[in-house]
C-alpha cells in the first residue's frame, strides 16, 4: 500500500493549489495574466473605457490608429489650447494574446480614457467580447468598430440585445469607422445569392437604424460616393480618352495639360442652393455587382438612385431599367487576371450596350481591387479600341495606396488603359499627415490616419468637459451632436464658439453629412491610337461645398512612371502652385 501515500498526496496538493488559485484569481490577483490571455480588462475608478472590436490579423489598423493619436498629441494645443498626453506603455504589449491599449489624459488630470483593442477571431467574435464587457462594473463610454458592414450589423445588433440591457444613462455609444453600405438584406440560414431579387432594396435593413440614436458613422456612405462620383464624371468631360487625343508627354512633343475643365455649378441636394446645371458631355452607366457582396449590392443601388436626382433632364437615357440578373456575378471566386465565366458575361453585356451607343460610358465596378482588376483588364484586351470611350468607376474599395505606391502590380495602366475613378474620405495624400510623393518610403494614403484622426478628435472634445473625463455615454452623447465641420477639420460648438455657424459633421441618423470632406482620385494613363505608355496622370480633387459656386477642384497631381523599378524619379509632383 506504500503507492497510495504518494497518489493521494499528489492529489491532495493539486486540490489545495487550484482552490488556492481560484480565490487568489477571485479577489483581483492575476488580473493582468488573465487579461494578456485574452479577457476584458478593469476600469480603475474614475477611469473610462473605449473598446476597439477589431480583427486580431490586422495590427497595421492598431498601428495606424496610434499614429493618428500622436499627430493629435502633437498639434493638440495649438488647435484647442490644452495639452494632451498619451500612456503608450502598453500600446505593444509582448504577448500578442494580450489586449493592447494607449491612455489619453489631459494636462495633471490623473483620470484616463483608455483605447483598448479587443481583438476579433474565430473564438472571440463581438458577441463574445460584448457579453464580457456587459459583466463588467463599468460599461465602456463607446464601441469603436465596424470596419465592414456586416461586423457592423453584429456589434449593433449585440449592443441592442434586450436580453442583456445597459444601466441607466450607460449604454455604449457605437462609433462606426468605415462600413458604408446604407442598407443591406438580412440573412436568413437557407439563403441563396439569387434570393436578393425577392426583396425591394427599399424594404431592406437601414444599418443605421439597427442600433438608434446612439450609433455615429465617420465614413461617408454608399449614396453620398456614388452622388460626388456620378457628379465628378458629369463636370469633367476630359476624363475619356478619345483616339489619338490623349499622348504620352515624353514619346512626341505633345504638351501636357492638366487635366481641369472650366468650373461649372453642380446641383448637390445638401447645398442650401440649387443652380441650373449646364450638360457638358452626356455618358451612360452600366454596373455589375456581385452578390456575394453586400457593399457592392449597396453600392450599384447607390448608382441607380442617384442618377435620376443628379440629372433628371436624361436620366431615363443614362439608367434604363435593366434586369440586373443578367449584370450580376454569382460569386467573386476568380483568378488574380483571369475573370470567372460571369464576370465575362457581364462584360461581353458592357461592350454590347456601349458599341450601340455614341456617348462614351461609366462602367462602375464597385467591388475589391482583385475582382475590379481582372474584370477591367478582360475589357482592355478584349476591346482595346472600343475601352476608349470608357472610364471605370469604383466607390471606396480601391484605394490610393493601389494606383501609386503599388501601382506596378496591383493597378498595371499597361494592362489597363482606361481612366479609373474611385472615392477617398479623407485626403489620400495629405503632406502634413506625412505623405511624400518623393520618397519611396512614404508613399503611403494618408486616408485612414485622417479618418482615425477626425474620429479620435471628436471623441475627446466629447468625452472631455475642460479636461475632465465625463463618467455617463449620455453625457458624451449629448456632446458628440455638436460635432461641426470647420475650415476643413472636425470641430465642436460647445468648445469652439467660431464653429458655431458651421456645418455639422452627423446628420440626425448619425450618418457623416455631405460637404465635410469628400475627395475624388483620378487615373488618367496616357494613350495614342494603339500605343499604350508606361506613363499615367494621378489627380487628387476635392468638393468645395463652401465655395459661392460649389465644384470639384483640383488638389494634387502626379506623373507616374511604371516597370522601372522605384526611385524618386518615377513618381513626379506636378500640383498647381
Amino acid at each position: 500500500m506504500r503507492w497510495q501515500n504518494p497518489l493521494v498526496f499528489s492529489l491532495l496538493l493539486a486540490l489545495v493549489g487550484s482552490a488556492g488559485f481560484l480565490t487568489l484569481r477571485g479577489l483581483g490577483y492575476w488580473r493582468d495574466a488573465a487579461s494578456s490571455l485574452g479577457h476584458i480588462k478593469e476600469v480603475p475608478a474614475g477611469h473610462q473605457e473605449i473598446a476597439w472590436l477589431f480583427p486580431a490579423t490586422n495590427a497595421e489598423g492598431w498601428e495606424r490608429l496610434l499614429s493618428a493619436l500622436k499627430i493629435l498629441e502633437r498639434d493638440w494645443p495649438e488647435l484647442h489650447g490644452s495639452v494632451l498626453q498619451l500612456d503608450l506603455t502598453n500600446a505593444f504589449p509582448p504577448r500578442s494574446a494580450a489586449v493592447p491599449e494607449v491612455g489619453v489624459r489631459f494636462g495633471d488630470n490623473a483620470n484616463t480614457l483608455w483605447i483598448r483593442w479587443y481583438k476579433l477571431s474565430g473564438l472571440k467574435t463581438s458577441r463574445h467580447w460584448i457579453a464580457e464587457l456587459h459583466e463588467r462594473p463599468t460599461p465602456p463610454l463607446a464601441i469603436l468598430g465596424g470596419d465592414t458592414t456586416d461586423r457592423a450589423h453584429e456589434i449593433a445588433d449585440q449592443l441592442k440585445n434586450p436580453n442583456h440591457p445597459w444601466p441607466a444613462g450607460a449604454a455604449p455609444l457605437f462609433l462606426i469607422t468605415t462600413a458604408t453600405a446604407d442598407r443591406f438584406l438580412e440573412k436568413s440560414k437557407n439563403a441563396r445569392p439569387t434570393d436578393i431579387f425577392s426583396e425591394n432594396y427599399v424594404n431592406w435593413t437601414k444599418l443605421m437604424s439597427v442600433y438608434p440614436d446612439r450609433s455615429f458613422r465617420y465614413s461617408f456612405t454608399n449614396n453620398r460616393m456614388a452622388e460626388a462620383l456620378l457628379s465628378f464624371l458629369q463636370a469633367q468631360p476630359d476624363i475619356w480618352i478619345d483616339q489619338g487625343r490623349n499622348k504620352s508627354p515624353i514619346s512626341s512633343n505633345y504638351v501636357r495639360t492638366q487635366v481641369l475643365a472650366q468650373a461649372v455649378p453642380i446641383p448637390f441636394p445638401f447645398l442650401p442652393v440649387w443652380q441650373p446645371f449646364p450638360v457638358r458631355r452626356q455618358f451612360q452607366t452600366f454596373a455589375l455587382r456581385w452578390l456575394d457582396d453586400g457593399y457592392s449590392r449597396d453600392m450599384v443601388e447607390a448608382f441607380g438612385n442617384r442618377l435620376e436626382p443628379l440629372f433628371p433632364h436624361f436620366a431615363k437615357d443614362v439608367f434604363p431599367p435593366v434586369d440586373f440578373e443578367f449584370d450580376s456575378i454569382d460569386f467573386s471566386v476568380g483568378d488574380f487576371y483571369q475573370p470567372n465565366p460571369k464576370e465575362i458575361h457581364g462584360v461581353n453585356r458592357f461592350l454590347d450596350r456601349l458599341r450601340l451607343s455614341e456617348r462614351p460610358m461609366a462602367f462602375a465596378l464597385p467591388t475589391g481591387v482583385q475582382r475590379a482588376r481582372r474584370v477591367a483588364h478582360h475589357l482592355a484586351r478584349l476591346a482595346p479600341v472600343d475601352a476608349r470611350r470608357v472610364v471605370l468607376v469604383n466607390g471606396d474599395a480601391i484605394s490610393f495606396n493601389n494606383v501609386l505606391r503599388d501601382r506596378n502590380f496591383a493597378w498595371n495602366v499597361q494592362d489597363i488603359p482606361i481612366p479609373l475613378v474611385f472615392f477617398s474620405h479623407r485626403d489620400p495624400s495629405d503632406p502634413q499627415a506625412g505623405f511624400d510623393a518623393n520618397d519611396p518610403q512614404k508613399r503611403t494614403s494618408t486616408q485612414d490616419l485622417l479618418l482615425f484622426r477626425d474620429l479620435a478628435e471628436t471623441l475627446f472634445l466629447a468625452a472631455f468637459d475642460g479636461g475632465r473625463l465625463l463618467e455617463k455615454s449620455d453625457d458624451v452623447l449629448a456632446r458628440l451632436r455638436e460635432t461641426t465641420w470647420h475650415e476643413g477639420r472636425v470641430s465642436n460648438r460647445l468648445v469652439h464658439p467660431a464653429a458655431q455657424n458651421a456645418r455639422r459633421f452627423f446628420d440626425d441618423e448619425g450618418n457623416r453629412s455631405p460637404g465635410t470632406g469628400e475627395f475624388i482620385v483620378l487615373l488618367k494613363p496616357f494613350v495614342e491610337t494603339y500605343i499604350n505608355y508606361d506613363e499615367a496622370d494621378l489627380s487628387c480633387w476635392y468638393f468645395d461645398a463652401n465655395d459661392p459656386n460649389p465644384r470639384w477642384k483640383l488638389l494634387r497631381e502626379y506623373f507616374l512612371l511604371y516597370n522601372r523599378g522605384e526611385g524618386p524619379d518615377k513618381v513626379k509632383d506636378v500640383s498647381p502652385r
